[in-house]
């Protein structure tokens, strides 16, 4: 499919989903495609509703992207945690014995 009849489609979805209200319309773009059409519409239709949604679904899906990313850095440095406590009580445990 040519970019531009797949930027085409995706306004027209987004158009839908101005006047009908139904998320499940837009929930199956990924953020790569979104930031691509939005790129290529540039300043045409700036204040228009459906570019307004494309814009709020960037928004929201860079959102999710980066909660996703901060949850995985939690829980990388609680499994460090849980080593490094692992490891002290270890030592302290080889050290201290009698």
């Amino acid at each position: 499919m040519n970019s531009n009849d797949k930027a085409n489609k995706i306004v027209a979805v987004f158009q839908q989903h101005f006047t009908n209200n139904d998320a499940s319309e837009i929930d199956i773009f990924s953020l790569q495609e979104l930031c691509s059409v939005d790129e290529q519409l540039g300043e045409k239709d700036i204040s228009a509703g459906y570019r307004i949604a494309i814009k709020n679904k960037i928004s929201d899906l860079k959102l999710k992207e980066t909660k996703k990313d901060e949850c995985k850095i939690r829980a990388f440095n609680l499994l460090i945690g849980i080593i490094i406590g692992f490891v002290i009580s270890g030592l302290f445990g080889w050290l201290f014995s009698v």
